[in-house]
Formats: C-alpha cells, structure tokens, sequence
C-alpha cells in the first residue's frame, strides 16, 4: 500500500520515491521533462481539432432550438419512454446491489 507524505516545500510525494527521482533534488525527472508537456500539447491539440471543426455545425443546430415548440406528441412519448428506461436500470443497479440508497458509491460523512 502506497504512503503520501508531504516534502518540507509543501509538495506530496510517494514514500518509496527514492531521493534522486524527487522533484527539487537537483536531478531532472521525467515528469519534467520537454517530451512530457510535448505529448500534453500534441493531445490538447487533438481533443480540440474537432471542436473546432464542428463549432459552426454545432453553433447552427442550437440557434434552431425554437423549433421545439413544433414536436409532435409521440416524440415526448419517445423522450418519457426513455427517461422511465433510465430510472428503471438505475433501480435495477439499486437490486442487484442489494442496496437501498440511490447513491450507493457515495460516501457518507
């Protein structure tokens, strides 16, 4: 089991970290290293490509959002039909975990 403790500087470091690899020893570690922020850029750039090419498709499909007031009723029956689907798997989930909270990962305090 891993232990944190804090550095003198107020950093939070591994307890098996040896000296040389900790950040401020005086050596460089990978963590700082030009080829890590690189890969950082290179993904940043990535994830955003297409955002940036689909901005204006997206931009026009929500500034038609006055047309909702034309939906037929069988597609608020559609969108019922899938809400009650949601609730239904999520008490299910509530079953199999043999649980009665509706939250049951979260920690209580």
């Amino acid at each position: 089991m891993r232990k944190f403790v804090q550095d003198p500087d107020g950093g939070v470091r591994d307890d098996r970290q040896p000296e040389a690899a900790r950040p401020g020893s005086g050596t460089t570690s990978s963590a700082r290293s030009p080829l890590r922020y690189g890969k950082r850029v290179v993904l940043l750039a990535l994830a955003g490509a297409p955002r940036y090419l689909l901005l204006p498709s997206l931009l026009a499909e929500f500034g038609s959002w006055q047309s909702l007031s034309h939906l037929d009723w069988a597609a608020i029956l559609v969108l019922a039909c899938e809400v009650a689907s949601y609730v239904w798997l999520w008490q299910l989930d509530r079953i199999a975990l043999s649980t009665t909270a509706w939250f049951p990962s979260r920690r209580r305090s």
